[in-house]
């Protein structure tokens, strides 16, 4: 096993890691790095959570990381960024909700026809709104799955077609 634990990031980054969570009868545990070990989350305790994920090849931006041999169940991970002497107060980049076998990340049948869904997805670009969307919407049914509001290179939304980082053009 190896390379489970996947995080694209900003290049170059420092002290990126993982902490694996689950709900245990009601109480939400945080995984002991490197065992099947849980325990109720205890900042003194933040250096024996954290599971290092490192960037491969050279300012790559993808980082990745081994998951512990644990139990099949389902875990969530969360990445964080910064240095663990600071307890809590760590950046918090990203969670995912991990299916895991035992030795493997699992996909449920839903998760896949979900994907395959938005794949197949027809688009369409709402001008009409403010700002302007992009409209996933199931192929055949019209349903939509998905909107998100568009933004140019400087992350300001896009309201009309002369933005501020150029024309748009149609072609």
């Amino acid at each position: 096993m190896a390379h489970e634990l996947e995080l694209q990031f900003q290049p170059g980054e420092t002290n990126v890691y993982v902490c694996l969570f689950k709900n245990d009868s009601g109480t939400i545990k945080v995984n002991i790095a490197g065992g099947d070990t849980w325990e109720v989350f205890d900042d003194a305790n933040i250096d024996n959570y954290d599971i290092l994920i490192s960037e491969r090849g050279d300012e790559s931006g993808f980082f990745t990381g081994t998951f512990p041999v644990i139990a099949a169940g389902r875990y969530v991970a969360v990445y964080y960024q910064g240095n663990k002497a600071e307890g809590t107060t760590q950046t918090v980049l990203t969670a995912e909700v991990m299916n895991w076998d035992g030795t493997a990340e699992i996909f449920t049948n839903s998760e896949i026809v979900d994907l395959l869904k938005l794949l197949r997805a027809d688009k369409f670009i709402d001008i009409t709104a403010d700002p302007w969307e992009i409209i996933y919407r199931e192929e055949g049914t019209g349903n939509a799955l998905m909107t998100k509001t568009m933004k140019n290179t400087a992350g300001n939304d896009i309201v009309n077609r002369n933005n501020v980082l150029g024309q748009l053009t149609q072609t």
